[in-house]
This record gives structure tokens, sequence and C-alpha cells, in this order.
């Protein structure tokens, strides 16, 4: 117990030694990790965006028209029990209901539907499909899973579901891309800011190492005070951009902040990122 207030007493008279130094080090790491987090949420709303784009997308399948209602269920089976794509409603309607639409569609066809001798129109499925990527990758396969001899015409938009995929994709492909970058320059940075700090101790690390200490032990005060560093800055980082998103809400409707399981990943790869980072550092400093 005296061993551990002693290695936490230690971290704390590190920092107040360290405190112009720890001042850079907090800094930089706020400037990155807000970086960091902005990219994340700018990820989340550009795929907000793409699904407000989306929230009406479908695929029509027209049936032929002698298609019963056992083959309608079969078909609306099938599009249930699928697992490639998330279906959010299917709507149904026969040949008399699309033909009542059509009529109520216009004026002008209102007035040509008593000269019609029978019903022209086919019952028709319609699947409202929720935007996600394993949907529009997942679409093709889909529709050739669906395809029987009870449909004749599948309509989807097929070029605007490939834009979409590649919206997407390489949207996250950009922002976690940066995200990596800026984490590579965060830990690079850590360590040479806190290997400067380290010189003012150079001879008690020293000494400590000739009388016995482990090299754990040695170091352990350095990663509490690593510990102090990063959640201090990650806690700043994420009161500055709840301050922006505060901000930019009142600028634009539906904007996404962070989800919970980003923040938490976010935290400890800052987390892993300064503790590997002090013991690059702190290594260079140990005798051979």
């Amino acid at each position: 117990m005296n061993k551990l207030f002693y290695l936490i007493k230690s971290a704390f008279v590190n920092i107040y030694h360290h405190r112009r130094i720890a001042f850079s080090l907090v800094l930089s790491l706020i400037i990155l990790i807000s970086i960091n987090l902005f990219l994340l949420m700018a990820n989340n709303n550009i795929q907000n965006i793409l699904k407000a784009f989306n929230k009406d997308l479908r695929v029509e399948l027209i049936l032929k028209k002698d298609t019963g209602s056992n083959a309608i269920s079969k078909n609306i089976k099938s599009i249930k029990d699928n697992n490639l794509i998330s279906v959010e409603e299917i709507v149904v309607n026969d040949a008399a209901e699309n033909l009542k639409n059509f009529v109520n569609s216009s004026k002008v066809i209102e007035k040509i539907y008593p000269l019609l001798d029978k019903n022209p129109l086919p019952p028709t499925i319609s699947v409202k499909i929720k935007f996600n990527k394993r949907s529009i990758q997942n679409i093709d396969k889909f529709i050739s899973r669906v395809n029987n001899d009870t449909i004749s015409t599948i309509i989807y938009p097929e070029e605007w579901f490939s834009r979409s995929l590649r919206i997407s994709v390489w949207s996250e492909y950009a922002a976690y891309g940066l995200i990596a970058l800026f984490f590579i320059l965060t830990y690079i940075l850590w360590i040479h800011i806190f290997k400067v700090s380290l010189f003012s101790v150079k001879k008690e690390i020293e000494i400590m190492e000739i009388v016995g200490g482990t090299k754990t032990y040695i170091k352990t005060p350095f990663f509490l005070e690593s510990i102090v560093y990063a959640v201090l800055s990650f806690v700043i980082s994420i009161g500055i951009l709840r301050y922006l998103y505060v901000g930019i809400t009142k600028l634009f409707d539906n904007i996404i902040f962070l989800y919970p399981k980003q923040v938490l990943y976010a935290f400890v790869l800052t987390f892993f990122i300064t503790l590997l980072g002090t013991e690059k550092a702190i290594g260079k400093f140990f005798k051979k």
C-alpha cells in the first residue's frame, strides 16, 4: 500500500516538475484528439445524409396478371426470410388497388377509364429497404434470389445503389484513414515531447536502476502521469466537440453526435497510444 501511494505521489510530483512541457503535451493531444473525434462525427453525418436521401428506397416487383394469393404469400415469405438486405416494409397491391391508384393519379386517365373493357394492371409487391451497407452491397443477390416465374419485371434504381455504395465506402475509408494518420502523429509526437520531459529526471532514473529498482517500478509513475494527461486531454476534447456540435445544430437539423461505442473506442485507443508512447520514450533512458 505504501509503495502504491509512493508511486502515485511520484506521478503527481512529475506532473508538477513537467508542468511546462505538460502543457505542450496536453495541448497537442487535445488538438489531435479533437480532429479525430470531429472526423468520426463527420463520417456519421455523411452516412446520415445518405440515409436521408434513400429513406424511400424501394424495389418494385411487378407480378404476372394471373398470379394468385398463394403465390403472392410465398413471395412475401421469401422476402421476409431473406438475410441479404434489411427490409423495412412490404406493401402488396392487388390489380384492383393498382387500377384505382392509377385512375386517381390524373384527371385525363379518370375520364378515359370507363372505356376500358378490363383491368390491364397486374398485382405488385413494393419492398421498402432500410439503407445500410449490407443492403446496398447485396441488392443484386437479393434480386436474383427473389426473382421467379410469378414475377414479370423487377424495378429498382440499380445505378443509384452503386453510387450510394461508393460514396458510403469511400467516405468511411477517408475518415478512418485520416483518423489512423492522426493517431500515428499523436504517437510520434507523444514520444518526442515526453522524451524531452524525461531529461530532467535522467539521473534519478539511472540511480534508481543502479540501486536495484525494477524497470516496472521505475516506469509506473511515468505511466500514471501519462494516464492523467490522456484522460484530461480526452475530456477536454469531448467538451470542445460537444460545444461545436451544439453550435452546428443551431444551423442544421438532424446532426448526429458520436455514438457511445465510438467514444469508448477512441478513449481506449488514446489510452493505449499514450502508454505505448511513454514506454517507447522512457525505454531510451535505461542502460542496455
